[in-house]
């Protein structure tokens, strides 16, 4: 338990370290507008597609098409949960920041961190129901996660939800997987390079609007209701719900630590990019990461 707590903490960590510096480059007039506003498009053109598509196993193993099923119809029927818990207790929020709140409910950063975590405590087995498990989740964020921002309903938000980048990932990532085809190893490994950027540079933008933020709300009511929710009541409403059933070991914690993440880095970067309240996401991803280090590896202690 000791082990895993440290190096569950010691993920959380690097990640503020990678915030801390761009809170300090921003400060020191390093990241300026035009690169602040630059990085968030390659953030959502570039490296979370890239990071998404490289999330994908190449091929189903043998006898795990029902786990898989499984594990993707768990994680989607959590998604539309957190949806409707979202609405419930912030539908009534001011839009500038009652979106990221909703947002924040239903996305958590399931991506590199949380399918780091499962590597290093759950080994191969553990990424590879992780990788299942967000599936539904980047579906959820590139169609109601994004409409929540823009306001799109309809043919509108269906169409942008085609044509987003990280879905295309997901088109991809899916059909190589199942049918099992081949792709050059250099394009692997150069999607792969490109993905690993992801969470470093997200964590240094979120820092760099950490930094133009209004510090003294940091830890205000909101922002540690919120945190309660995210980080507890979330993961714990996914924990009774599984307890019970005969799922595989590695799917249960799959499905308890990656819902029990902080806020998803992307609520920063379309609070950006659609006029809600990129400092309030900043800060809500900041406390939440930081709370994090502890609560995570209580979770993975209950499995």
């Amino acid at each position: 338990m000791t082990e895993h707590f440290w190096m569950m903490a010691g993920i959380q960590a690097a990640q503020l370290f990678c915030l801390a510096a761009g809170f300090v480059l921003r400060k020191m007039g390093i990241v300026t507008d035009p690169l602040r506003d630059g990085l968030s498009v390659l953030m959502l053109d570039l490296f979370l597609p890239c990071m998404t598509l490289s999330s994908f196993p190449q091929e189903l193993r043998s006898g795990q098409a029902a786990s898989v099923l499984l594990t993707v119809g768990v994680s989607a029927a959590l998604c539309v949960l957190c949806l409707g818990l979202g609405r419930l207790l912030y539908g009534r929020k001011p839009p500038a920041r009652g979106k990221i709140l909703r947002y924040g409910t239903m996305i958590p950063n399931a991506g590199f961190a949380g399918l780091s975590v499962m590597q290093d405590a759950y080994g191969a087995m553990g990424v590879f129901y992780a990788s299942m498990f967000v599936i539904p989740i980047r579906v959820f964020l590139w169609s109601f996660g994004v409409a929540l921002f823009t306001g799109v309903r309809g043919a509108g938000r269906l169409r942008n939800m085609l044509l987003n980048p990280c879905i295309a990932a997901v088109y991809i990532g899916a059909v190589r997987m199942v049918f099992r085809l081949p792709v050059p190893g250099f394009v692997d490994s150069a999607v792969s390079s490109i993905g690993n950027c992801c969470t470093s540079v997200s964590m240094l933008f979120i820092g760099a609007v950490l930094a133009d933020a209004d510090l003294s709300g940091l830890f205000s009511r909101d922002i540690l209701g919120f945190a309660l929710v995210r980080l507890a009541v979330v993961p714990g409403i996914t924990f009774l719900a599984l307890h019970w059933l005969p799922l595989d070991g590695a799917v249960k914690a799959a499905s308890v630590i990656l819902m029990g993440m902080p806020i998803a880095t992307t609520a920063t970067v379309l609070a950006s990019q659609y006029g809600a309240d990129a400092g309030f996401a900043s800060q809500c991803m900041f406390v939440t990461t930081l709370l994090s280090m502890v609560t995570i590896p209580l979770w993975a202690a209950l499995l």
